[in-house]
């Protein structure tokens, strides 16, 4: 339903024209920027309503609704179909007429059945690998919100504590030789190529900061839930190069760096922090000096036998939900290898 996708209902509160779609029913996007095209079926409620951009179809007998399914969404021959629909611009249109011009030959329904039931098999299976990623991640969340907090459950001994007794500034220019890397909510410190398909660094890298392992790195380019910025820490096994516009900062050790990186995880905490040190400039830029960003203080706990506890309570955690990442990628890699076999 729309209200589950969108979190909110982005339909027009007049509805006429609307296309409905029958339960059973598939319907899509005819429009695609990217020469791909989602097809679903409503599985959820008797009658519903999508925008005219939508059309709406069904099957005739001799095909089973769920192997199609798979086949349009899934299928090489079909994706090249796609890519010839393209006729300039920017937008690849596919109408349900030029859907149904497209051939295709698909074996009988029994052998149709059972493929569709594999490949229903496989994403539930990665639905459910999806749903522990998420619910781990969920339980992470509120651990740092209790952990950091004044009255948390585990007796902790936390205070507010000036961010110049936990980093330092590091200004260190020479970079001669180091791959220069990006910082990404999800993958934290992370080779620039790797993330961004390209080098986006300038010919000259000579001003751009070193960064040492465990370092500290603030961006100040907003993203997402992040509109002040993002807070990681370096868990790369070598010095690397960053951007002149990031702060790099040295923790006093691994293990502070490394429940800053946790608590800067949180977007309520990066936005808490950042705000009222940041103003917003043009194009969306934020206006806060690099060793502006340690003016204040957070509530941080004090003895090293708990920092170090808390380190190890964190770091298994976060290897957990990597490890459950790392088996999420690899089924959608074999389901995406398998379908494309079977669609040959």
């Amino acid at each position: 339903m729309q209200t589950e996708y969108f979190n909110r209902q982005v339909a027009s509160e007049d509805n006429t024209g609307y296309n409905i779609v029958p339960y059973g029913y598939f319907t899509y996007r005819h429009m695609s920027d990217d020469l791909t095209f989602s097809f679903n079926i409503n599985e959820i409620v008797d009658y519903g309503i999508v925008s005219t951009l939508y059309p709406v179809f069904t099957t005739t007998s001799g095909l089973d609704s769920h192997f199609l399914r798979a086949y349009l969404n899934n299928s090489l021959r079909f994706a090249s179909y796609c890519v010839l629909q393209k006729q300039g611009g920017s937008r690849t249109y596919m109408y349900f007429k030029k859907l149904a011009s497209h051939e295709a030959v698909f074996p009988c329904v029994a052998e149709q059945k059972r493929i569709a039931l594999f490949t229903d098999l496989l994403d539930r299976r990665i639905c459910a690998q999806q749903k522990t990623i998420d619910a781990l991640k969920k339980y992470k969340r509120g651990l740092v919100s209790l952990v950091f907090s004044v009255e948390n459950p585990y007796a902790l001994l936390l205070s507010e504590t000036p961010m110049t007794e936990l980093l330092v500034e590091y200004r260190n220019r020479d970079t001669a030789g180091l791959r220069v890397c990006s910082v990404a909510v999800n993958k934290g410190v992370v080779d620039q190529i790797e993330h961004l398909g390209r080098s986006f660094s300038a010919a000259d890298t000579s001003n751009y900061g070193r960064v040492k392992p465990g370092d500290i790195v603030y961006t100040k380019s907003p993203t997402g839930d992040f509109p002040y910025g993002i807070v990681k820490q370096n868990w790369l096994d070598e010095e690397v190069a960053v951007s002149p516009l990031y702060g790099v900062y040295t923790p006093i050790s691994f293990e502070v760096g490394f429940l800053l990186h946790i608590y800067f995880e949180q977007h309520s905490n990066a936005n808490k922090y950042i705000r009222t040190l940041a103003q917003k400039g043009a194009k969306n830029t934020i206006n806060i000096s690099t060793s502006h960003f340690l003016d204040k203080s957070i509530l941080f706990p004090k003895d090293p036998a708990e920092i170090k506890l808390l380190v190890r309570l964190f770091s298994g955690l976060t290897e957990r939900i990597a490890a459950t990442e790392r088996h999420l990628d690899l089924l959608t890699q074999k389901r995406r290898t398998l379908l494309q076999q079977l669609f040959i």
